[in-house]
C-alpha cells in the first residue's frame, strides 16, 4: 500500500509504509511502521524540517531527504528508533543556515545486523558561514553498521556501540570539529577522519573509547 501526502506548514503524517512528501515553509513528517521488508520514504523540501520515525520489524528500508533554505533559524531535524533485524536507515540532511543551527540528526538501533548511515552538509561548504551539524548513532546489538559524514563548520558526531563485531566509522570535513566513539564488545574498531581544518592548532577534539576484546 503507498500513501502519498503532501505536507503544509506544521502538519503531520502518518504513513506506513510508503512515502511522505513536503515542500513548504515548515514541513513535519511522522512514520510508524512494523513489519517485515517495509520500504518508507521521507522526503523534505523547505524552510525548516522535522521528521519521526519509529519502525520495528525484519528487513525495513528507511530513506530521509531534508533541504533546509531557511538561513538564520533552524535547518533540519530527524529522530529515529528502530528496533529488529536488517533494517537500514539512510539520511540525508543539506541546509543553508549560516547560524543557529543546520541539521540535527539522532538513530537509536537496537537489534542485530543494522545499518545506519547519516550525511549532513551545511551552508559553510559555499558560503564558508554555516549553522552546526549535529549527528548522534546509537548501535546495540550484533554485526550493526553504522557511517557518519559530516561536511561544514560546528560540526559534533557521536557514535557508540555495544555488541560483538563492532565497526566505527566518522568522517568530518570543516571547522570547529568534535566527535567521540565508544564501542563494547567483542571485534571493536574504529575510523576517525577529520579533514579541511582553518585553525593553527589542529582540526578538532577526538574521543574514543574502547571496552572488550578485539
Amino acid at each position: 500500500m503507498l500513501n502519498v501526502a503532501k505536507a503544509l506548514p506544521l502538519c503531520v503524517m502518518l504513513v506506513v509504509p510508503g512515502l511522505a512528501y513536503g515542500q513548504n515553509e515548515d514541513n513535519s513528517a511522522t512514520i510508524y511502521q512494523s513489519g517485515t521488508d517495509l520500504e518508507s520514504t521521507i522526503t523534505q523540501d523547505g524552510a525548516a524540517n522535522s521528521a519521526t520515525l519509529v519502525t520495528k520489524g525484519i528487513g525495513n528500508s528507511i530513506e530521509v531527504e531534508q533541504s533546509s533554505s531557511e538561513r538564520t533559524r533552524k535547518g533540519n531535524y530527524f529522530a529515529a528508533r528502530i528496533h529488529g533485524q536488517n533494517n537500514l536507515v539512510d539520511v540525508q540532511q543539506i541546509s543553508e543556515a549560516t547560524s543557529g543551527y543546520a541539521n540535527i540528526a539522532t538513530i537509536n538501533q537496537r537489534g542485530a545486523s543494522n545499518t545506519a548511515r547519516l550525511a549532513q552538509h551545511n551552508a559553510a561548504i559555499a558560503s564558508g558561514y554555516g549553522g552546526s551539524n549535529t549527528a548522534s548513532i546509537t548501535q546495540s546489538g550484533d554485526d550493526n553498521r553504522a557511517s557518519i559524514g559530516q561536511f561544514g563548520t560546528d560540526n559534533f558526531a557521536e557514535l557508540a556501540q555495544s555488541g560483538t563485531d563492532n565497526r566505527g566509522d566518522i568522517i568530518q570535513n570543516g571547522a570547529g570539529l568534535s566527535a567521540e566513539l565508544s564501542q563494547t564488545g567483542i571485534g571493536l574498531s574504529y575510523t576517525i577522519t577529520q579533514t579541511g581544518c582553518a585553525v593553527p592548532t589542529g582540526c578538532g577534539t577526538i574521543s574514543v573509547t574502547q571496552t572488550g576484546p578485539n
